[in-house]
């Protein structure tokens, strides 16, 4: 674990996402709150976000003349949240629900290579984090995926994960 400023982490992590998306003409657009410092693990932090920058890009809607994916992140006096937001494909309302079992494969994701893990493994990391993920989506029109870490959870999590080392 290291205590620092994770959205000067979150810049890095995109400048690694803006190379995948260059190649996929997808533009990353960012609204990164500076200063927001947290004790986190680099490397669970690391796999969160490529997982779901990489699930962005790689469901794009190739039909649209613009496609985007947008990282926010923001803090309050309870939380710490991150949203990214595409206007990629979209997920149907009917496997929301499921997103985010193992194995679990939406319908006509078949031509995307993927296992079906990656989302399962996202929100368990996140839950072990002390956090929360929640997806919205709309067919044709994109998909966003909100982590929200409530502050007094998310220093509980921290000890936990500090006990263990």
């Amino acid at each position: 674990l290291v205590t620092g400023d994770a959205s000067a982490f979150m810049h890095e992590l995109l400048d690694e996402v803006q190379i995948i998306a260059d190649e996929a003409g997808v533009t990353i657009e960012r609204d990164i709150t500076p200063g927001i410092t947290l004790t986190y693990d680099q490397n669970k932090m690391r796999e969160v976000i490529m997982n779901l920058a990489s699930n962005a890009i790689k469901y794009r809607d190739d039909s649209k003349h613009e496609r985007f994916v947008k990282f926010t992140t923001t803090e309050t006096d309870e939380a710490h949240i991150c949203s990214i937001e595409d206007n990629g494909i979209g997920i149907a309302t009917e496997d929301l629900p499921h997103i985010f079992e193992h194995f679990y494969r939406v319908k006509g994701a078949n031509t995307v290579k993927g296992t079906g893990l990656g989302l399962a493994v996202v929100h368990e990391l996140v839950a072990f984090a002390g956090g929360t993920i929640t997806a919205d989506s709309t067919i044709g029109t994109g998909t966003t995926f909100t982590m929200t870490f409530p502050k007094t959870n998310y220093e509980a999590a921290v000890k936990r994960v500090q006990a263990m080392q």
